[in-house]
């Protein structure tokens, strides 16, 4: 997010940028709401509510995995150290 703000331009006149709002995602949503939910379960304990509402989670890609590679990358790797510590790097 960007707030609206106001540039001087070199002649003299005034250019204003308006505000710029993403969309939040569905993993920000459900880490906000996530306190939330635990802000009810900490007034069931008090015993300030007598039940804690359902607060559905929204769906989130999941992320690629990363640092692996295919078995010829991980045979350049294992030739690279010197010979006694092969059998570490391969394990």
């Amino acid at each position: 997010m960007s707030r609206e703000r106001t540039i001087l331009n070199a002649d003299g006149t005034a250019t204003v940028v308006p505000e710029v709002r993403r969309k939040p995602s569905n993993a920000q949503i459900n880490r906000e709401t996530q306190v939330l939910g635990r802000m009810f379960s900490l007034a069931k304990q008090d015993d300030k509510i007598i039940n804690r509402p359902h607060i559905p989670k929204l769906k989130e890609p999941r992320p690629h995995k990363k640092g692996f590679f295919e078995y010829a990358d991980f045979l350049k790797v294992r030739d690279q150290p010197i010979p006694y510590l092969r059998n570490i790097v391969e394990f």
